[in-house]
């Protein structure tokens, strides 16, 4: 038997069997983690409107001898109720800058309101347009 100096290393058939391998789990985890991500961003949008809102209430709180209990534009919030009006963590890449400030409802009541995400940034998990939405009286939607 000839021994071989120097000739170390794997085969071709081994180097395409572990290649393939790890595409076949490459392409089972990417969608779960893409799913993952837009679940976060769905949640992340979630909390900003719970901020939106709270920085309202504070807002009708310290203004609650005047007729209009709530602001006509949420642009009024900044800088004393909240630092800079949040927008949607999945609107970021889509140079969408007002997701929040062109979806704010003041309904006909003057004690009401409603906030929602605008576009149809969160159909990837499940949700339809205008989604998640936060009312007053009512809280965060859908549930």
């Amino acid at each position: 038997m000839k021994k071989r100096y120097g000739k170390s290393g794997f085969t071709l058939v081994e180097v395409l069997t572990v290649v393939t391998v790890i595409a076949l789990i490459a392409a089972i985890a990417m969608p779960r983690f893409w799913r993952a991500h837009d679940r976060a961003q769905y949640t992340s949008c979630s909390q900003n409107l719970k901020t939106i809102a709270t920085a309202l209430e504070t807002y009708a709180v310290e203004n609650q001898l005047q007729a209009d209990k709530y602001p006509t534009a949420l642009t009024s919030l900044t800088p004393r109720y909240v630092s800079v009006l949040p927008v949607c963590p999945s609107a970021l890449g889509l140079n969408v800058t007002n997701s929040y400030t062109s979806s704010y409802e003041r309904s006909s009541d003057p004690a009401a309101y409603t906030i929602y995400c605008q576009g149809n940034y969160h159909q990837t998990v499940g949700y339809s347009a205008n989604e998640p939405w936060y009312r007053s009286g009512e809280g965060l939607g859908p549930k």
